[in-house]
C-alpha cells in the first residue's frame, strides 16, 4: 500500500532548517514514531507530497523550499503595536515586554498567532509577525515504517477535529503538518 489521501503512514524521521546540517526542528524516532494521516488537510502539502506514493521499507530525502514551508521574511509582517495590548487587569506586564520575547496573540477570530518583540518605545512596540523559520528551507530525512487504512476511530477523530477546528487549519503545534500550508506545523 502507497501513501495517498485517506491511507495512514507511521514514520521516522528529522527535520532539519536549511540542509542536512542544519538545527534539527523535529524529529521521529523508531521507539516514538509518527503516525499521520494523509489528505485530510493537516500536513503541510509539500512534506505530504515528498511523501506520496512511497510504501513501507522506503526511504526518503527531500527539501522544502522557504515557499512551501514557512515563507519569505516579509517586512510587511515587521508592524508596530500599541503598548496597551500589554495591559492586563489595568496593569501593564512588565514581564513581556522584553525585547526578543515571543507573544502569544489572537486575531478578531480567536485563531492564535505568535509575535517577537523586536524594539520597545514609550507609546508603542516593533513587533515581527513573520514565522521565525521563515525564509529558511526544510530538509527531511526518513523512513516509511508502515502504510495502512485508517481505522473507524481515526476517522470518528477526523470528523470531530473538523467539527471543533473547521475546514481549515490555523497555527498549531511546532510539528510539520498542514496540507494547504498552515496546520500542525504551521506557518504563516
Amino acid at each position: 500500500m502507497k501513501i495517498d489521501d485517506l491511507k495512514v503512514g507511521k514514520l521516522i524521521y528529522t527535520i532539519q532548517a536549511d540542509d542536512a546540517n542544519g538545527e534539527i526542528l523535529e524529529s521521529a524516532t523508531e521507539d516514538k514514531p509518527r503516525v499521520m494521516m494523509f489528505g485530510v488537510g493537516r500536513i503541510m502539502k509539500s512534506f505530504s507530497d515528498g511523501l506520496r506514493g512511497l510504501e513501507a521499507g522506503d526511504s526518503f530525502a527531500f527539501t522544502i523550499a522557504p515557499d512551501e514551508a514557512f515563507g519569505w521574511h516579509s517586512d510587511e509582517k515587521v508592524m508596530e503595536a500599541p503598548l496597551s495590548i500589554f495591559m492586563e487587569d489595568g496593569q501593564m506586564r512588565e514581564d513581556l515586554l522584553v525585547v526578543g520575547n515571543i507573544i502569544k496573540l489572537q486575531d478578531k477570530n480567536g485563531h492564535p498567532f505568535d509575535g517577537k518583540i523586536i524594539e520597545i518605545f514609550e507609546d508603542h512596540v516593533v513587533m515581527d509577525f513573520n514565522h521565525p523559520l521563515a525564509g529558511h528551507s526544510l530538509f527531511v530525512k526518513g523512513k516509511v515504517l508502515e502504510v495502512r487504512e485508517p481505522t473507524i476511530e481515526e476517522m470518528d477523530e477526523e470528523v470531530e477535529y473538523r467539527k471543533n477546528h473547521g475546514h481549515h487549519c490555523h497555527h498549531h503545534e511546532h510539528g510539520h503538518n498542514c496540507e494547504g500550508g498552515n496546520c500542525d506545523s504551521c506557518h504563516n
